[in-house]
């Protein structure tokens, strides 16, 4: 079973975790800003037996309106790609994956991530925002965090029957 994670927006990213082996994506985007729904139809297709998580998008405080609907709309078109390729998803609030996720890890926002990825995936490396960056990709932090929320779903399910 493979579990995808996918934390949406441009500076995102999409995770898969099988319970040993994760691997993870920063958010494919064009040189126009917009989703490389190509890319990302490369990354999550993955046949049957898998699992997709996705974060329940959300406007932002301050948001103005134009990017509060181009991320919308973005976000609409990642739902689309995901539906089309692996049927169905689970969308999951923000509050809902990081409350079993982050328990006894002390941290804000996107530092809380990269702390708890450092802790729950201590080999793996994860890269930068930038090539000249030296602070994580938070995005793809997230995004790992939501396929090992949802590999824990997925398991509690399967324990369950």
């Amino acid at each position: 079973m493979i579990v995808i994670g996918i934390d949406p927006g441009k500076r995102g990213g999409i995770a898969l975790y099988d319970g040993q082996n994760m691997k993870a994506y920063a958010m494919p985007i064009c040189k126009d800003g917009t989703l490389d729904i190509r890319a990302v139809r490369q990354i999550i297709n993955r046949g049957d037996g898998v699992e997709v998580y996705i974060e329940h998008a959300q406007s932002m405080p301050r948001q103005g309106i134009v990017a509060t609907f181009t991320y919308g709309r973005e976000f609409g078109r990642l739902l689309g790609t995901v539906e089309i390729i692996c049927g169905n998803y689970e969308p999951v609030k923000p509050q809902v994956w990081q409350r079993p996720i982050y328990q006894g890890i002390r941290g804000k926002g996107k530092e809380r991530s990269i702390k708890t990825c450092k802790i729950l995936f201590p080999s793996f490396d994860l890269p930068t925002l930038t090539p000249r960056s030296k602070k994580p990709h938070d995005g793809i932090a997230d995004a790992m965090l939501i396929a090992y929320y949802g590999y824990l779903m997925e398991m509690g399910k399967r324990n369950r029957k």
